[in-house]
């Protein structure tokens, strides 16, 4: 049986525990309170970002 992924959105810096958002609530949440919680796998690191094109400006309009 396959489970339900979600993404790990942050991480309590106190705790340690992965933070998920919850729709329903609207706030983040910890993984361990959701009640189908098993286990996290991981994934692999960024290794690099590329801005949105809708956010460059264009030369001369700096």
């Amino acid at each position: 049986m396959i489970g339900r992924t979600v993404h790990v959105d942050a991480w309590d810096e106190a705790t340690g525990v992965a933070l998920v958002v919850d729709p329903k609530r609207g706030t983040r949440r910890p993984v361990t309170d959701c009640p189908d919680f098993s286990h996290l796998e991981q994934a692999d690191p960024v290794v690099a970002a590329i801005e949105s094109a809708d956010r460059l400006i264009p030369p001369g309009e700096e």
